[in-house]
């Protein structure tokens, strides 16, 4: 009597831009349906089968309704949009955040778009909210009197009660809920949770780890804005040690805003008010140290970034796209905002301790590129320097310019 013969092994190949070439190997047996090698990546599968082993309840048991919104056409703004003050927050990815609902920039729409067009994406109280493009499963619950609204982007789901809310956000914040979900994304350049796959993302119910979690927040909040304060102190130290003294502010009056300059002061080519006004600003009134431009500790000319589209992908696949957008005020990259792009050219790439300066939008925002563990390219709008080590320290140019 022959034994049956196992199943074969079907080979798996990721792309390159997903995980650097890994071969691995899945039985046939394994298979769930689908064929894509990002669905069946070690990692994914082994923390949905420790998830799967404790907890057979997925987030389907939660919902009591789900519904996607949309993006009314900007060129139809007067019949769609509306100003803060009159109008009803229309979320998107990034007003989704592990901590909240943060609406600093977000879009309004009117009233009549909010209870016609969108009626059926409204958000109300206690709403829980998931993003199912861009950062995916990032999520949140509408607050106390929230009333707003989503674009395609996300997804309003009620449930039966805030608590119930607040544990299914903690729960897909977290790095196993997370997973959980990268593991169910679906599409090639753009990918997405479909309702199918978000419903079926398994829950380990434990509610408890909802008043940890706040706790964590609470005290990294704190943290930030102790890191905030020791970073502005910073301003009047370094000035102090380099022996700068910078003129006084003056009030913003007209009259303070009337200046003259000697002719023999207007050079390089600039003629433009803002330059000659903030010239003393940049010189000081007394400095103890030769002051040198950038251009003289350069190894060669700037660069332009890529002028491509972003594309959505999974955080950590394939080359990073950097674009303004994800730069901070202190030059750290946004751990919640990542990007790649639809051609990726070996001029963009970056190398350990590139600088890029933003040319546009947020003017001066500085980054220097240290972790060269993944590749990067960045954008158009930011501008490569590269310093000469010779003449200068990478990171004391950084802490000087972000200043």
């Amino acid at each position: 009597m022959s034994r049956a013969r196992p199943a074969p092994a079907v080979p798996f190949r990721l792309a390159p831009e997903l995980d650097n070439n890994k071969v691995f190997m899945v039985m046939l047996s394994e298979l769930e349906g689908r064929f894509d090698p990002h669905f069946y990546k070690p990692e994914l599968i082994e923390i949905d089968r420790v998830v799967r082993h404790k907890t057979n309840t997925k987030l389907q048991k939660f919902i009591n309704g789900i519904h996607g919104g949309a993006t009314p056409k900007k060129s139809k703004k007067e019949q769609y949009y509306s100003n803060k003050d009159k109008g009803i927050p229309l979320l998107r990815v990034q007003n989704i955040t592990e901590e909240g609902i943060n609406i600093d920039n977000a879009i309004f729409i009117n009233k009549d778009t909010h209870h016609g067009y969108l009626r059926r994406s409204q958000v109300s109280e206690n709403d829980l909210l998931v993003t199912i493009t861009g950062r995916i499963a990032s999520s949140a619950v509408a607050p106390c009197g929230f009333v707003g609204n989503i674009n395609q982007h996300s997804v309003v789901i009620k449930t039966t009660s805030v608590e119930i809310s607040k544990y299914l956000a903690t729960f897909l914040n977290s790095n196993v809920g997370q997973k959980l979900a990268l593991k169910r994304v679906t599409g090639g350049t753009r990918p997405a949770l479909d309702y199918d796959a978000l419903q079926n993302i398994p829950i380990v119910e434990n509610l408890p780890i909802v008043e940890k979690m706040d706790i964590a927040y609470a005290a990294k909040k704190h943290k930030e804005a102790e890191a905030r304060r020791l970073l502005d102190s910073i301003d009047d130290y370094l000035l102090g040690e380099l022996g700068i003294e910078l003129p006084p502010q003056q009030e913003n009056t007209l009259q303070n805003r009337i200046f003259t300059r000697q002719l023999s002061e207007v050079s390089g080519g600039r003629f433009d008010p803002n330059y000659h006004f903030n010239i003393d600003m940049v010189t000081g009134h007394r400095a103890d140290y030769e002051l040198v431009r950038l251009k003289d500790i350069i190894k060669s000319l700037p660069q332009y970034g890529a002028n491509e589209p972003a594309v959505d992908s999974i955080k950590g696949s394939g080359t990073r796209y950097i674009r303004i957008t994800d730069i901070s005020e202190t030059g750290e990259l946004h751990s919640d905002s990542w990007k790649t792009a639809k051609h990726i050219e070996s001029q963009y790439l970056l190398n350990r301790n590139d600088l890029l300066f933003a040319r546009s939008g947020s003017i001066g925002r500085v980054y220097l590129h240290k972790d060269t563990s993944e590749e990067a390219i960045f954008a158009g709008y930011l501008i490569r320097f590269i310093i000469d080590e010779s003449k200068a320290d990478f990171d004391y140019i950084f802490f000087t310019v972000t200043q």
